[in-house]
Formats: C-alpha cells, sequence, structure tokens
C-alpha cells in the first residue's frame, strides 16, 4: 500500500520525537537548580538553563533560518550561539521564557518542515553551511535533530549529576 506521507513529514516526526526525549529530561530536572554547572577537572559542563537556552537558539538558526530562511529575532540568542563564551548571569532570560522559545521555535519549525517538497529538501540551505557530505536543507534537518539528541543526552547526564534517578 502506498502513503501519501511524504520524506518532510517523516523528519518532521523525528524531529517532534526526538524533541519529546528532550521535555521529559525536562520534566525530569523540573526540580533541579537550573542555573547549576558541575566541575568535571579543569572543564566545566553548561547549566540546564543555557542547554535551554542554545536549544531555541539552534533551532532557529538551522531550520528557520538556513532552511526556511526566514528566522526570528530573539534579543538573547546572541549569547546561545556556536563558539560563544559562557554568558553572564544578567545575559540569561528567565528559564520560563527560554522553555517558551523552545516551545513556539519548535512549534514554528514543525509547520514549516512538514510544508516542504523534496524538491526544496534538496536544495541548498540559506545560511551557507555546508557539511562534508552536503549542503542540503535536508541535511540542515538532519543535523538540526542530532543536535538535538546530543543536548538531550546532556540534559540526561545533568539528571544523573543533580541525584535524580532514571524513569
Amino acid at each position: 500500500m502506498l502513503s501519501n506521507f511524504s520524506e518532510a513529514q517523516s523528519l518532521a516526526d523525528v524531529f517532534i520525537s526526538s524533541r519529546n526525549l528532550t521535555k521529559y529530561y525536562l520534566h525530569k530536572v523540573k526540580d533541579a537548580d537550573k542555573k547549576k554547572r558541575f566541575s568535571i577537572g579543569e572543564w566545566n559542563t553548561n547549566s540546564i538553563h543555557w542547554i535551554v537556552s542554545h536549544l531555541a537558539w539552534a533551532e532557529n538558526y538551522l531550520i528557520l533560518d538556513a532552511v526556511i530562511g526566514r528566522k526570528e529575532t530573539v534579543p538573547w540568542f546572541q549569547y546561545f550561539e556556536i563558539g560563544s563564551p559562557y554568558p553572564e548571569e544578567s545575559k540569561f532570560p528567565s528559564y520560563e521564557e527560554a522553555v517558551n522559545t523552545l516551545d513556539w521555535i519548535h512549534e514554528k519549525s514543525i509547520a514549516e518542515i512538514r510544508n516542504l517538497s523534496n524538491q526544496q529538501l534538496d536544495e541548498k540551505n540559506f545560511a551557507g553551511i555546508d557539511f562534508r557530505d552536503g549542503d542540503s536543507k535536508r541535511k540542515i534537518i538532519h543535523h538540526a535533530i542530532r543536535h538535538e539528541g546530543t543536548h538531550c543526552g546532556h540534559l540526561s547526564w545533568l539528571a544523573k549529576l543533580h541525584g535524580l534517578k532514571g524513569r
């Protein structure tokens, strides 16, 4: 039986699934200190608050900017870009604002992804990002899903470091 389900719809569903796991860990750490960073040798982890803020920035950049070409302007995003130094406390939005922005950007991104044709997925991305295996909008969406999973893993470790048990 043939389905009318498009590749873009499948990508959106995988991204939603990835975000659902992130949301699971965010619920798990709801009572944790969201600003706490842990030191491991000479290295400091990012905080839960930073991860949420960074994920919001990243999805805006990867999906709304690079794939769709119409990013949202959020003043505090500049402090959570890849390669930026860890921001001062005053640069963080409230945790609630960061989570709301994460949700809002994701809803908008998923709606946009679902409308892409295979031809559009094959097009070069608007941000000029070039991975070793290509620069298509499809590759950017793949990377956004991988990126989400990477930081979801960080949230998993932070839950453990906060002393929270699985499930």
